[in-house]
């Protein structure tokens, strides 16, 4: 899709604590007439990751878990007129 989003940029919060965040847009596809609700429809698949160490989240660490997180966001929007 031509000119569709690649990358969705906002901050995160955790604990009390915002850092900024960007989200890859891997997929995302708007239906004009979407056969059943009769109105435009969009989707998205985002994901991006993040270190658990940085908002200050250590649990977990002396057990040998990894601090990385991957937040995937999957999305559907239907306009509203």
């Amino acid at each position: 899709m031509q000119g569709a989003p690649t990358t969705a940029s906002g901050e995160l919060t955790l604990h009390g604590v915002s850092r900024p965040l960007v989200l890859r847009i891997d997929s995302f596809k708007c239906m004009p007439d979407h056969p059943i609700v009769k109105r435009e429809v969009c989707g998205a698949d985002a994901f991006g990751t993040f270190n658990r160490a940085d908002f200050g989240v250590n649990a977990g660490l002396q057990f040998g878990f990894r601090q990385e997180v991957t937040l995937r966001i999957q999305v559907e929007a239907i306009r509203q007129d």
